[in-house]
């Protein structure tokens, strides 16, 4: 290399050159497991302050983990050592290179000494020839692959690979010596060398006129958010475009909770005909589709059921490696740069507000022509050109500045007639509306039931198989996350993803559905969960073998069996958690995630008692709600009144009952639902997760649970340390409340803290269960109480607001959700 073109050089220790710009980039967790060639790494990462290791059971596992960790945290790191560990990740990086997971492998290998002295002769343990096999197998898997074997080039292979990581948001790999760990690196700065293609600023200018062209020349486009949407992080810009244009949009199953579902203008999952019927007649009836970042497969595609995605005539396809309109293909830019310019240039600000006044996501009539208005008392039909033409200028400018207020909009005809929006919405009400009964429990039934406890703190993770088919018409809401490997469809991806996913968010819910199948294949990972100390939700589906395989080929008899496992022993072979089965119902179910959710089934929702000794319910994790009534604008006046004269009459009952009046629940409204009208599609204000009347509930003779005589017969069971072995929710509860009451009437609050002594009680005698001795609430902590309560607690007993909980529903064989179905319909009639 010349002299004249070095800027500079420096060096750094390579180990610790890694660990900074893993930690620069976002990684606080790195999964794996010890190996000879990496065991200088693990012990470097140890000492690190920031990034904390975590152990896993097998490094299939750990890829997996590291995988789910990185769509969430965008980017996740595994280390595992040479040859019998770098194997073993193939197929979670396959799923990962696949379905664009920023994932960085760091795999130990021989010391180069000791690889320079006997290699040509000797092979070394955990190789698999001479040749460097398992770079040759990562070379498919992975974007880059750093080689780390020259301190000159080491720190520049290592730059390069975290470039190439941004830039495809795909695995990267890294193979760091055993005895370069604390080499010295060198990094020798050059000047960089940027390629730019001439023709790089017209064709963006004439792809962005392009398309606005296209939708300008549509009256019922609508926008689909697929895969890239969400790894190169162009949520805002996607969110804007729909927001400043107000198209409709949809989602891929690889794009679902990208954007809230109770946004007014999403029209549902499009998986080919593997959709809900309205959804893809919807889909399939616009005359223009804009595909953000869609991935086109067989699964996503719904086995190439769809017509939209398959004809290029109308549609808009932005990638990342290019775009193509109709027919017309752009190789060198990508769709980042299209919604920049679209977006930020003002030549293209008045073709937005032209789209957005088209109103694809409304029904109107030719008939009776509208006039749209931010005023909501706006319903003159003589206004004159000049006051029109004032009032589009004050909307355009509105519009441009204000993202809130367009959300605020509702359209008015000349009569004050509200504009209703097209969009799908029958299948809402399936969910929405659902109510669990007493009628046995059967696949479809639950993940309606699942979808009641679903607000903007959950993750729902799903395992391949009918888990994946079977959650496309979930309602996710705003803040929520679903993850799906629907594209590379690895079964037993879902223990493993869990401990990703509470790695990345450990304050978040995490509910995760499996199949037996996929449960039996990395199931050790529940160890890691319960050694890390993590809490989250995993339903498994047990019906005895590979269902979706059953029903692909009905001829196999018994390879698509498998063997009955007793799955409540996994808890007590791991030695924490709890354990709920016997599940026959639909309610029971419900209540069992209701006790997950809620403490448990005798404290699924505290109760506290006030000085007056009136009971109060206090709500949890935003899931109890107050059913509004949807009130129309036409009607405001009327409902105010009536409001009023609702509150003047609790005012008089407060003043002839006020000791007898229970406290009112505080009303918690539901998350970023927006006010629209549509007599079909304002399901979505209505939308609040199902209320339970716990005061019917709270009857047990101790004031601390709900009654359970529907669900006597689910199987509640909880590991005991101090037993060490599973025994009866309801007996550990009871014996900790019987410790409490050794030591005083105590209050319990959702983390599972002893609060301070009720002073006005001083009794306490055990069988004192009278209202005036029960728990009130707080946030203060007595050390030497939660001291106290230790040493007299025999089952050494700390209740807390949730477990690592396995609940296991037993289906039929055959019993598998209309996604199922629709997966194997379809796979037969390509055959």
């Amino acid at each position: 290399m010349d002299h004249n073109d070095c800027i500079d050089c420096q060096w750094f220790y390579i180990g610790d050159y890694i660990l900074n710009k893993l930690y620069d980039l976002g990684v606080r967790n790195i999964f794996g497991i010890p190996g000879d060639y990496v065991l200088d790494f693990v012990k470097l990462i140890e000492k690190f302050e920031g990034i904390k290791f975590i152990n896993t059971c097998d490094e299939n596992g750990a890829a997996i983990a590291a995988d789910t960790y990185a769509r969430l945290n965008n980017v996740g790191c595994i280390c595992i050592t040479y040859g019998v560990g770098g194997i073993k990740t193939l197929n979670a990086l396959a799923n990962a290179y696949v379905e664009r997971s920023p994932v960085i492998l760091i795999s130990g290998s021989p010391p180069i000494y000791e690889k320079s002295k006997f290699n040509d002769t000797h092979m070394l343990h955990h190789e698999v020839s001479k040749k460097n096999t398992q770079l040759i197998m990562m070379k498919e898997v992975t974007c880059y692959q750093a080689v780390l074997s020259d301190p000159f080039t080491a720190i520049t292979e290592l730059e390069n690979a975290f470039t190439s990581l941004r830039k495809n948001s795909q695995p990267i790999y890294i193979e760091l010596p055993k005895d370069f760990t604390f080499e010295k690196g060198y990094f020798i700065k050059t000047p960089i060398q940027k390629s730019i293609d001439p023709n790089f600023t017209s064709s963006l200018w004439e792809a962005a006129s392009e398309i606005i062209h296209i939708i300008k020349n549509s009256k019922h486009a609508i926008i689909m958010v697929g895969l890239e949407v969400g790894r190169y992080r162009l949520k805002g810009q996607v969110n804007e475009f729909i927001e400043r244009t107000q198209i409709p949009f949809c989602t891929t199953v690889m794009g679902k909770s990208f954007f809230g579902e109770n946004n007014l203008l999403f029209a549902g999952c499009y998986v080919g005909k593997m959709s809900n019927k309205e959804v893809y007649n919807y889909v399939e009836s616009r005359d223009c589709c804009i595909m953000m970042g869609v991935q086109i497969t067989d699964t996503v595609s719904g086995i190439f059921s769809s017509k939209r995605f398959l004809k290029n005539d109308d549609n808009i396809k932005l990638n990342m490696n290019g775009i193509q309109i109709n027919n017309h293909f752009y190789n060198n830019i990508n769709m980042e740069q299209v919604l920049n310019l679209i977006l930020n240039n003002e030549e293209f600000q008045e073709d937005i507000n032209d789209i957005y006044y088209t109103r694809h996501a409304y029904s109107l009539s030719s008939q009776n022509p509208i006039s749209l208005s931010l005023n909501e008392n706006h319903s003159s039909d003589n206004n004159s050109d000049s006051d029109q033409e004032e009032e589009k200028t004050k909307r355009n400018k509105n519009i441009l500045n204000n993202s809130e207020s367009k959300k605020e909009i509702q359209f008015r005809s000349g009569k004050s007639k509200l504009v209703k929006t097209n969009l799908p919405s029958l299948f809402l009400k399936k969910i929405i509306h659902f109510e669990p009964s007493n009628k046995p429990l059967k696949n479809d039934v639950i993940y309606r039931i699942i979808n009641r406890w679903i607000n903007s703190n959950t993750t729902v993770i799903c395992d391949v198989g009918d888990p994946s088919f079977g959650t496309y018409d979930l309602f996710i809401p705003n803040g929520a996350v679903y993850i799906n490997p629907a594209i590379y469809l690895s079964l037993g991806y879902g223990v493993p993803a869990t401990l990703g996913a509470c790695a990345a968010e450990p304050t978040r819910r995490i509910i995760t559905i499996c199949g037996d199948g996929g449960f039996q294949m990395t199931c050790q990972e529940i160890s890691a969960l319960a050694r890390y100390h993590y809490h989250p939700i995993i339903i498994i589906l047990n019906n005895n073998g590979y269902t979706t395989e059953r029903g692909l080929d009905k001829d196999i008899v018994k390879a698509n069996d498998i063997h009955s496992w007793n799955y409540e022993k996994l808890i007590e072979v791991v030695g924490s958690g709890r354990y709920i089965g016997n599940i026959k119902t639909e309610k029971d179910l419900d209540l069992a995630l209701c006790h997950c959710f809620d403490m448990s089934s005798t404290l699924a929702s505290f109760k506290t008692v006030d000085n007056a000794g009136v009971a109060q319910i206090n709500e949890f994790e935003n899931r109890t709600y107050i059913k509004n009534e949807y009130k129309e604008e036409g009607n405001a006046d009327e409902n105010k009144n009536k409001n009023k004269n609702k509150e003047e009459n609790e005012n008089e009952n407060e003043n002839e009952n006020e000791n007898e009046k229970k406290p009112k629940r505080e009303e918690i409204p539901f998350t970023h639902i927006h006010n629209y009208n549509n007599t079909a599609h304002d399901e979505y204000n209505n939308y609040v997760p199902q209320e339970t009347n716990w005061n019917d509930e709270f009857n047990n003779k101790n004031n601390i649970g709900p009654s359970t005589k529907e669900g006597d017969h689910i199987r509640d069971m909880i590991y005991s340390k101090e037993w060490k072995k599973l025994i009866p929710f309801s007996e550990y509860v009871k014996a900790y409340t019987c410790s409490k009451e050794k030591i005083g009437k105590n209050s319990y609050n959702t983390n599972g803290f002893t609060g301070h002594t009720n002073n006005n009680n001083d009794n306490d005698n055990d069988n004192d269960n009278s209202s005036s001795s029960s728990c009130s609430s707080s946030n203060s902590i007595n050390n030497q109480m939660i001291k106290n309560n230790q040493r007299q607690n025999n089952y050494g007993l700390k209740l807390k607001s949730n477990y690592l909980t396995l609940i296991e529903i037993q289906l039929d064989e055959l019993d598998m959700s209309y996604g199922s179905k629709r997966f194997i319909s379809l796979s037969q009639k390509k055959k």
